[in-house]
């Protein structure tokens, strides 16, 4: 952010292989996202029970874990999960060697409160977990895949993207191997923001308005 003076915040996600979350014999399909605890504030995300994902877990690579409410709902009806664990992906097997194959068992620090859908994003089956332990316990899950970025208020969105553009050109050592996109483009069409994504994901910084 200090080399962008019009940014007020910025934060990374990853997505993760894994759609299936397990608990006590229940099952429960989740959109996986590993970020960085900055994340939470930049999407609006609350917590209804427990506490969000914060620079401890991160730093620490915490086994620990957000539920959107529909999947606390799924895995443990009317019970509190707060404390309770989680696998996310394939259930422990002994015979695999590798620990990353096994799935990773995570405990739920928190319920995020709804926010129910937009377009074809369900944010009630969120599971967000620290990017640090996704890139660490979970396979498949390396790299970063969306850098965020929000744009003090007041602030020119257009001169602040060039900014980032630039940024990330010099940190790339000129190779421009992403796409900056400002929140108020993907408002534009649905399909054109489906097509950027199939697209470009992996290779996305998007700028918040």
């Amino acid at each position: 952010v200090a080399a962008c003076p019009l940014l007020s915040d910025w934060s990374a996600e990853s997505m993760l292989e894994s759609t299936l979350a397990t608990a006590g014999g229940k099952s429960a399909d989740f959109d996986g996202h590993a970020v960085l605890p900055s994340y939470q504030s930049l999407r609006g995300f609350s917590v209804a029970r427990g506490r969000l994902l914060d620079d401890e877990d991160e730093a620490s690579s915490a086994a620990v874990c957000l539920l959107g409410v529909d999947v606390a709902r799924d895995l443990f009806g009317a019970s509190d999960p707060i404390g309770r664990d989680v696998t996310l992906g394939i259930e422990a097997d002994p015979s695999q060697k590798d620990e990353k194959a096994r799935g990773l068992r995570v405990r739920v620090v928190g319920v995020l409160r709804p926010k129910g859908q937009a377009m074809w994003i369900d944010f009630d089956r969120y599971v967000l977990l620290p990017m640090s332990t996704a890139q660490k316990r979970l396979k498949g899950t390396v790299g970063v895949d969306r850098l965020l970025f929000q744009v003090k208020a007041g602030s020119d969105a257009d001169r602040a993207a060039f900014q980032v553009e630039r940024l990330l050109a010099n940190l790339h050592h000129g190779t421009v191997d992403f796409r900056v996109r400002l929140q108020a483009e993907f408002r534009d069409s649905m399909e054109q923001t489906l097509r950027i994504f199939q697209c470009f994901i992996g290779g996305i910084a998007g700028v918040s308005l």
